[in-house]
């Protein structure tokens, strides 16, 4: 079953899960946790001023924001997750950095990979069955066979990667006012 009919997701994203289909595990890795991280830069900015020079020089290369950790710690200090959804995104940045740097062929289903994806809270919090009742979840994701997506640890990882660009893009599409530098408020997912 494609991605895109496993997990509902909105039109813009369907492309992405198309290429992760087609993706070896260490591609999946580190697509989705790239995904993720861009995503997460994204959000960031949204809460500084608007200087690109600056910018550039802090998100890439040496600068103080220019890794995957360091900007999953910025995030967390500017609250815009639970202490749950930080590790989570440390449990994909360790999975991502081991497709990166592993010599070996990389699966999910070497017994590290598969415990530290069976470590993510999100599938558990925040996926539900289409027709399933949410309680009130407004960041719930509805998803075919949610058993098998539990229990697989690709499948986990790749949902939750889903799931978390998802939110974190639609916080940079709607440009909340809260989010914005002179108006910090909380979205805690």
């Amino acid at each position: 079953m494609k991605l895109s009919e496993r997990f509902y997701m909105p039109d813009r994203m369907k492309p992405m899960a198309d290429e992760l289909d087609a993706a070896s595990e260490r591609a999946t890795a580190l697509i989705a946790g790239a995904i993720v991280d861009d995503a997460l830069s994204a959000i960031i900015k949204l809460r500084l001023i608007d200087e690109p020079k600056i910018m550039k020089e802090f998100f890439e290369g040496q600068g103080g924001l220019a890794t995957f950790s360091s900007r999953i710690a910025m995030a967390r200090l500017m609250n815009f997750y639970s202490d749950e959804t930080y590790s989570d995104l440390n449990i994909m940045r360790k999975i991502r950095n081991d497709a990166a740097h592993a010599t070996k062929p990389f699966s999910f289903a070497d017994p590290a990979n598969a415990s530290r994806s069976m470590c993510l809270k999100i599938p558990n919090k925040h996926f539900f069955e289409l027709g399933e009742a949410t309680a009130d979840d407004v960041a719930a994701m509805f998803v075919k066979d949610i058993d098998e997506i539990k229990k697989n640890p690709l499948l986990r990882y790749i949902g939750t990667a889903i799931f978390l660009s998802w939110q974190f893009s639609g916080w940079v599409d709607q440009k909340p006012e809260h989010l914005r530098p002179q108006g910090i408020k909380t979205c805690a997912i």
